[in-house]
C-alpha cells in the first residue's frame, strides 16, 4: 500500500513515527489556509483605498456594560425645597406696637423678587384699609414691608402673605399665611368724654369707627334698626363730629363692617339685615361719599344678626362672614379682590349669633368664633384649613345668651382670647 505520509527525516536522520507525520501535515494545510485568508483581506483594504472594517466582536463594546437598576421602574426624584415663613415682626397677636413699625417676614431660604412686592405681601389696618407702602429685601430671606404713613392708635393690622412667595426655584409657600397684631395707643387716664350727640341715628344697633374720609382720623357707621340706612359720622379730628350722613340701604340693619372690599384704597361698608335676611354692601369713592350696586345685595340665611371680616382664604383682600340664626349656620363669602363674592355655608352651632374672626390655633389662617344664644349656651370655634372652608366643632361654654363676641390676646400670652357679653347672664365670659 502506498504511505500518504512519507517519512521526514530528521536531523540524526532519524524517522518520524506515522502520527507525527499526519499532525505536522494538518499544521502546514491549516498555515497554507491562513496565509490565503490574509492575502484576501490585504486585497480588499488595497481595493478600499487602505480602509478595512473588521465584524464586531459581539463581546467586545467601547461603552462600558450597564449596570442593573436597583428599582426597576422608578425614576430618580429631584428633591425640592418647599420655602417656608420662620419670622414674624411683629410678633403674632403682639399687642402696643409702635404705629410706625415696619412689617418683617422672615423666610427659610432667599426668595424671589416678586416676593417682596404687593403682589405676594397685603396689610390691612382695621380702619385705614389695605395699606400701601415701600418694600426693601428683594431676592433675600428677609423681606420689609414700610407703610405709608402711621397705624391708628388701637388699629387691628392684619398681614397676609399668599402663595405669589416663591423661592428663587420658583416654589410657592405650601399654603398662604395670615396673622395679625395691635398698634399701640398713647398712654391715658381712659376718662371717657362723649362727644357724639345722642341723636345720631334711628334705634342704632352697631357701631364701627374707619377712616372713611381719608384725613387720618376715625369715623364712625351706624347700623340703624329703625330706618333703612347707615348713619356715617365724621371726625372733625379732635373728637368731635359733623353732622350726619345717611346711606341709603333697601332694609333696616341690625350689624356693620368696614374694610376696603374692592382693592381701591378706600373703606367700604358692609351690613346685614335681619328682616330681609340680606348682607349689603356699600362702596366707598375715597371721600366718605358711598355708591350702591345691584350685584352687592348678599341673599343670606334667616337672621344675620352679625357681620364680620377678615381675609378668610389667603389670598390678600378681605372676605366677610355672618350668621343665620334660625338655620344653625355661617354664611361664608370670599372675595376675588375686587368685591366680587362667592358663598358658602358652614354649620355654626344652635342659634348662631354673633362672631368674631382670629387665629385661634395659630396655624396661620383666621378662624371663626361663633356665639349661641340658646341652651346650651357656648362658643363654637369652626377652624379653617387655609382656604376658606371651615370644619370642627370645638365648644367653650359661657354665660347666659352671648350676644356679642371680640377676640384678643387678653392674658399677654401671644395667643388670641376671646369674651363675650352675655344678656340674659348679665356678664362677661
Amino acid at each position: 500500500m502506498e504511505n500518504r505520509y512519507p517519512t521526514a527525516k530528521s536531523p540524526n536522520r532519524g524517522g518520524s513515527p506515522p502520527r507525527v507525520v499526519a499532525q505536522n501535515a494538518r499544521r502546514k494545510r491549516r498555515t497554507l489556509a491562513g496565509t490565503v485568508l490574509l492575502v484576501a483581506l490585504t486585497t480588499l483594504a488595497l481595493a478600499d483605498g487602505g480602509k478595512t472594517t473588521r465584524p464586531a466582536s459581539p463581546k467586545a463594546s467601547s461603552n462600558p456594560p450597564s449596570l442593573p437598576e436597583k428599582n426597576p421602574g422608578k425614576k430618580a426624584r429631584q428633591v425640592t425645597s418647599v420655602p417656608t415663613l420662620t419670622g414674624l415682626d411683629p410678633t403674632r397677636n403682639r399687642l402696643a406696637v409702635s404705629n410706625a413699625a415696619p412689617v418683617t417676614l422672615t423666610f427659610s431660604e432667599a426668595m424671589s423678587t416678586a416676593t417682596a412686592s404687593p403682589a405676594a405681601i397685603f396689610v390691612h389696618g382695621s380702619r385705614t384699609g389695605r395699606r400701601n407702602g415701600t418694600f426693601s429685601g428683594a431676592g433675600t430671606a428677609v423681606a420689609t414691608f414700610q407703610p405709608d404713613g402711621a397705624f391708628q392708635p388701637g388699629e387691628t393690622v392684619s398681614v397676609t402673605t399668599t402663595t405669589a412667595a416663591q423661592n428663587a426655584g420658583g416654589t410657592s409657600l405650601a399654603s398662604p399665611h395670615v396673622y395679625s397684631f395691635t398698634a399701640a395707643a398713647a398712654p391715658a387716664p381712659a376718662n371717657f368724654i362723649a362727644n357724639l350727640p345722642s341723636s345720631a341715628g334711628n334705634q342704632p344697633h352697631a357701631v364701627y369707627a374707619a377712616d372713611f374720609d381719608g384725613d387720618g382720623d376715625a369715623d364712625v357707621a351706624l347700623a340703624n334698626a329703625g330706618s333703612s340706612y347707615l348713619t356715617v359720622r365724621k371726625n372733625n379730628g379732635d373728637g368731635t363730629f359733623a353732622g350726619s350722613v345717611n346711606v341709603a340701604l333697601p332694609g333696616t340693619t341690625e350689624s356693620v363692617f368696614a374694610a376696603d372690599f374692592d382693592g381701591d384704597g378706600d373703606v367700604d361698608l358692609a351690613a346685614s339685615s335681619v328682616g330681609l335676611s340680606t348682607l349689603f354692601i356699600r362702596t366707598n369713592d375715597g371721600s366718605g361719599a358711598f355708591s350702591f350696586k345691584a350685584d352687592l345685595i348678599l341673599p343670606v340665611g334667616s337672621q344675620p344678626f352679625c357681620v364680620f371680616g377678615a381675609d378668610l382664604d389667603g389670598d390678600g383682600d378681605v372676605d366677610l362672614a355672618t350668621t343665620a340664626k334660625t338655620q344653625g349656620s355661617a354664611y361664608i363669602f370670599t372675595n376675588d379682590g375686587t368685591g366680587t363674592f362667592v358663598r358658602t355655608v358652614a354649620a355654626a352651632g344652635s342659634s348662631p349669633y354673633a362672631l368674631t374672626a382670629a387665629d385661634f390655633d395659630g396655624d396661620g389662617d383666621a378662624d371663626l368664633a361663633v356665639t349661641n344664644a340658646i341652651p346650651p349656651f357656648q362658643v363654637t370655634i369652626k377652624r379653617n384649613d387655609g382656604s376658606g372652608s371651615f370644619s370642627g366643632g370645638t365648644v367653650v361654654a359661657v354665660g347666659n345668651n352671648p350676644q356679642s363676641i371680640y377676640a384678643a390676646d387678653f392674658d399677654g400670652d401671644g395667643d388670641v382670647d376671646f369674651a363675650t357679653a352675655n344678656r340674659s347672664g348679665n356678664s362677661v365670659s
